[in-house]
């Protein structure tokens, strides 16, 4: 099986596969209609940085210790 797992940060759903009209995305809309899009999708946090560090390691925020975007988790 092959994986492709596309993370963008502040990105929002405005992708053609997602119904938008005010952006043009081509490519990633033709690697969506061949794959797999997720409808229902959840952050950890509003701020980027604790949202990236629980999706690299699989942690909540309260775990990792990460609340903001000056704090690395390595």
């Amino acid at each position: 099986t092959n994986v492709l797992l596309v993370m963008a940060d502040d990105l929002r759903p405005w992708l053609g596969a997602y119904d938008a009209t005010n952006l043009k995305t081509p490519n990633l809309d033709r690697l969506a209609a061949g794959g797999l899009t997720f409808d229902r999708a959840y952050c950890q946090n509003a701020v980027c940085g604790p949202s990236r560090a629980s999706m690299l390691t699989g942690l909540r925020p309260d775990t990792t210790r990460i609340f903001d975007n000056d704090t690395h988790f390595r």
